[in-house]
């Protein structure tokens, strides 16, 4: 991204987060691999021990767990083993050499409702107070969530299934959307919940028309968020609710 003058006027003001993009390991034919190398906060790079199936403009995930990142690869893969892969973003969290890089694949889940996307902050924080005078000693930081709430307009078997925390692979959706061959999508028990660790990016703009794009890191959905209600000539929404447990990043374009 380009580096931006920090302004604090008007024309930093958000619209509105308009665009809900669901984040997850590619499947069939796709990147691999792991870090050759340890990677530093603040790099601009990273080295892999091979690069088959990667290219320039892949989206990526590297690390697990609570210590995973998403990034991009930003130009041309060189080295011929370990390989160099350019970065996007600086990197946010030190990685230790031989975890996971594996390509992602983002997919839109819809037009979202009036309104928009809302992303909340929330945590636990006490402050420590001293008897000898008003101010504060320090604060007992605990538990910090971040969540995102949204509404998908437009019924489909693949928004269903990632509101119901099922992952939307050949096994769960199957059809070929004709009459003959409907899409079809089953929950069941095991598939419930199944996806626990993805990503949601919310894309919107600027006053000024510049992009902001706030990303959720290790994200767990919770379907009993999830709400219908159907009527002929009726907008019906789909709301959900996501948690990251990973991390937060918001970007910010000219």
């Amino acid at each position: 991204a380009a580096a931006m003058t920090r302004l604090n006027n008007k024309k930093e003001l958000w619209h509105h987060l308009s665009t809900v993009n669901m984040v997850k390991d590619s499947t069939g034919t796709f990147g691999s691999t792991t870090l050759a190398a340890a990677l530093a906060v603040g790099a601009a790079s990273l080295s892999a021990t091979v690069s088959t199936n990667f290219a320039n403009g892949d989206l990526i995930r590297y690390g697990s767990g609570d210590n995973w990142e998403y990034n991009e690869i930003n130009a041309a893969i060189t080295g011929a083993g370990p390989f160099t892969f350019p970065l996007k973003y600086p990197v946010a969290f030190a990685h230790a050499s031989g975890e996971p890089v594996v390509e992602q694949t983002k997919t839109s889940l819809g037009h979202i409702i009036e309104g928009g996307v809302t992303v909340a902050f929330e945590g636990d924080d006490n402050p420590v107070n001293s008897a000898t005078r008003r101010l504060v000693l320090g604060y007992l930081t605990g538990h910090v969530a971040i969540t995102a709430s949204f509404g998908v307009t437009g019924y489909n078997v693949e928004n269903w299934m990632a509101a119901l925390g099922s992952l939307d692979t050949s096994a769960n959706i199957t059809g070929a959307g004709t009459s003959a061959s409907p899409y079809r999508g089953v929950v069941d028990t095991v598939k419930a919940k199944e996806i626990f660790d993805i990503g949601l990016f919310f894309d919107g703009v600027r006053k000024d028309g510049g992009i902001v794009d706030v990303q959720l890191w290790g994200v767990e959905l919770n379907p009993t968020a999830v709400q219908s209600v159907l009527g002929r000539g009726q907008t019906a929404g789909i709301s959900a609710a996501a948690r990251a447990t990973s991390g937060i990043a918001i970007v910010q374009y000219n």
